[in-house]
């Protein structure tokens, strides 16, 4: 459908400075003798700060005149901030733009019904992809020649007489080429004045497949933010000479361009709208006039390219001739018309100095260059320690905002310092100091919650944790002050943190304290504390034999403990390290033969079902690990577990029930029941793979490992 004008500039009162400038419809129209520009620019009255760019973990500002520097802590006085001039590199090594211009535009325009609408569509995207094999016509100061994107508009020409109209066309810009001298003597009367040149731009519309040409910096610019593609200087244009003029199609939504007065009033008088003279022709540049019979919109194209000349008309596209004459840069004085772009508009809103926060808001003014991404650096520290970074490319509705809060910098009062860096899509940077704001002192709650996860293992948290930089938990138990205190690095989960620690690695029972900090550039911020009470700090496992004559011979139902007591032994060994109590194998061994009938009841030995009632009668939870990566992670936080293992060296036939705790390097340490020179480390691995599938093993537990805690 292409580009509604109506949708894209909303229609203003212009002034006219120059001459021969007229705006028709609603797109800016310049003529080689004047510019048109709008009456209100809204643009901030900047004084230029030079910045120096900081580091990710600091800023330094540098500041030529104090002057120039806000200091105020009311809104209204800093709307409008010190600026860094466009040519102040305040980027540390930003990558050099390409001059092909190539970077996809993410700035849409806005319609009246405050729609954005996106002239660039995927499909589009795709085709621009593949015209990077049209290389040729680079060096003839042209970007992209759209070939493949004109190519399915174009006819479909026989071979026979596409090869005799390319000869024709070949033969036309050769006798062209052969009469440019005999020309520039012909235009040397227009040329004898202080003629300067205009460089003239060419941008691409890939919904219409329109070309546009202008001479006007600041409306290319309008159109790019659009979704207009730039593709660079197409000629330069004498600023006096024949004159060119330009028409518009309302309802094609093109434009076209023509040196012959009487084909401007023949198109008038079929609806076409006369948008005054463009720019004029003078030199010895031919711009050629192409024509797609199949186009509805974009029918004609211009260019001084013969390259793109025979590429298009091999396509199909019909030779016009040649349209009208340019000038090369150097010929004369080349006129500046590159647009000096304003700065856009940033204004602080919404400062509530009690409640430790205020919103940067940065919007586009006429003729700012799109804009990527916007950054606010903030901090209240003489040496930075609490800077933070704030990041947005949200663009909406013309403008990016975000929010500064004292949450961000480890809720100190004082006076925050507020700069804006502005990246834009050309690969440059603005940086714009804001000035100086007053945030009282916010209380912050970061909710610390302890677990007990068994075996002495704790896990403790926090949440509302919103600065940057490392949460460390201090840990000592209070019965002996701080000579047992070890620091906890935490894992941070967006705005939670949290770790675990084994009592163990302590000494003393009671009330443990823990305090938490945050590191942030060297500097530790306290953020709250805690408390946890504890009962137990040793989980010593004693070792037990099945084959201990004080009970071997013992005999339940088919067997006895030597032979099939290696689960109750195992048991036995567990249920001890966790009450602190001896709990001997016949202990459990009684309660599974007479209680239960998972042991020795019509199968030899125990199932696993057994072990989870025999853990639940001494009051622990038993847990199946049916993974091996739940089995190491149950070994890592020092949990007992029960293997059952079968046809390997602890056991030869059959199965055996074997005890694991520990983890080292892929290792555990294995206690086992019936030999005892077998206990030592094995790889888990090994172990994992080596598991029972006998269904007594199995039987409502899956896998036979099996971890039991005291919680």
């Amino acid at each position: 459908m292409g580009l509604k004008r109506k949708e894209k500039f909303s229609i203003r009162k212009y002034k006219k400075i120059g001459t021969a400038s007229v705006l028709l419809g609603t797109f800016f129209l310049v003529s080689s003798a004047g510019i048109v520009f709008a009456e209100e620019v809204e643009v901030p009255q900047a004084v230029v700060q030079p910045i120096t760019v900081p580091s990710a973990a600091s800023e330094a500002t540098t500041v030529s005149s104090t002057s120039g520097v806000s200091s105020t802590t009311d809104p209204s006085q800093s709307t409008t901030n010190s600026a860094v001039d466009d040519n102040t590199q305040v980027s540390p090594a930003v990558p050099t733009a390409s001059t092909t211009q190539t970077t996809e535009v993410d700035v849409v325009g806005q319609a009246k019904d405050g729609q954005p609408t996106d002239p660039v569509s995927a499909e589009t995207k795709s085709v621009e992809t593949s015209n990077t094999q049209v290389t040729s016509v680079q060096k003839e100061r042209i970007v992209s020649t759209r070939v493949e994107d004109e190519q399915s508009k174009a006819p479909q020409a026989s071979e026979n007489s596409l090869s005799s109209e390319v000869a024709v066309v070949e033969e036309k810009t050769a006798a062209k080429s052969q009469d440019e001298a005999s020309l520039s003597a012909a235009n040397t009367q227009a040329q004898s004045a202080a003629v300067t040149t205009l460089a003239m731009y060419r941008l691409y519309n890939p919904n219409s497949g329109e070309h546009f040409y202008t001479s006007n910096g600041y409306e290319k610019v309008s159109l790019v933010k659009l979704g207009w593609r730039d593709e660079n200087v197409a000629w330069y244009a004498p600023t006096k000479g024949e004159e060119v003029y330009r028409l518009y199609n309302p309802n094609a939504g093109d434009h076209h361009y023509t040196l012959n007065k009487g084909e401007m009033t023949n198109l008038s008088n079929l609806g076409w709208r006369y948008e005054g003279i463009a720019w004029y022709s003078a030199g010895t540049i031919a711009m050629y006039r192409l024509y797609n019979p199949n186009a509805k919109s974009g029918s004609h194209h211009y260019t001084a390219s013969k390259s793109e000349v025979v590429s298009l008309t091999k396509l199909g596209w019909r030779y016009e001739d040649v349209a009208w004459y340019g000038m090369r840069s150097q010929d004369k004085g080349t006129e500046q018309n590159e647009p000096v772009t304003t700065t856009p508009i940033i204004k602080v809103t919404n400062y509530q100095r009690d409640k430790g926060n205020l919103n940067v808001v940065v919007m586009d003014s006429e003729f700012s260059k799109p804009i990527k991404q916007v950054l606010v650096a903030a901090w209240s520290e003489n040496n930075q320690g609490n800077i933070y970074w704030y990041t947005s490319s949200n663009m909406k509705d013309g403008r990016i905002e975000i929010k500064v809060d004292e949450k961000y910098h480890h809720n100190l009062a004082g006076n925050y310092q507020v700069h804006v860096y502005i990246d834009y899509l050309d690969q440059t940077r603005n940086g714009f100091v804001l000035g100086s704001y007053y945030f009282d002192k916010v209380n912050g709650s970061h909710d610390f919650a302890s677990n007990y996860k068994g075996t002495g293992l704790y896990s403790l948290s926090i949440n509302k944790v919103y600065s940057k930089g490392d949460v460390l938990f201090a840990v000592w138990s209070q019965a002996n002050g701080q000579d047992d205190i070890k620091w906890y690095s935490a894992n941070r989960n967006g705005t939670s943190a949290s770790v675990s620690f084994n009592v163990s690695q302590h000494s003393g029972i009671g009330t443990y304290l823990i305090h938490v900090y945050q590191n942030d550039n060297g500097k530790m911020y306290f953020l709250t504390s805690g408390n946890i009470q504890v009962k137990k700090t040793t989980y010593d496992t004693p070792y037990y034999s099945q084959r201990d004559a004080r009970w071997a011979g013992r005999y339940y139902g088919i067997s006895n403990i030597d032979a099939a007591g290696c689960v109750p032994t195992s048991l036995a060994m567990v249920f001890t390290a966790l009450s602190g109590n001896t709990i001997l194998p016949t202990q459990v061994a009684d309660y599974l033969y007479y209680n239960t009938v998972e042991f020795n009841r019509g199968t030899f030995g125990t199932t696993g079902r057994g072990v989870l009632m025999a853990s639940n009668h001494w009051g622990y939870k038993a847990t199946p690990l049916g993974s091996y990566s739940n089995l190491v992670t149950a070994l890592q936080e020092g949990h007992h577990v029960l293997a059952a293992v079968q046809n390997d060296k602890f056991v030869l036939h059959g199965s055996h029930e074997l005890v694991l705790r520990g983890y080292s390097n892929g290792a555990t340490y294995v206690r086992d029941p019936y030999t005892p020179s077998f206990s030592g480390w094995y790889p888990v691995s090994n172990l994992w793979r080596e598991q029972s599938t006998d269904p007594v093993d199995t039987a409502g537990v899956g896998a036979p490992f099996i971890k039991i805690t005291d919680a």
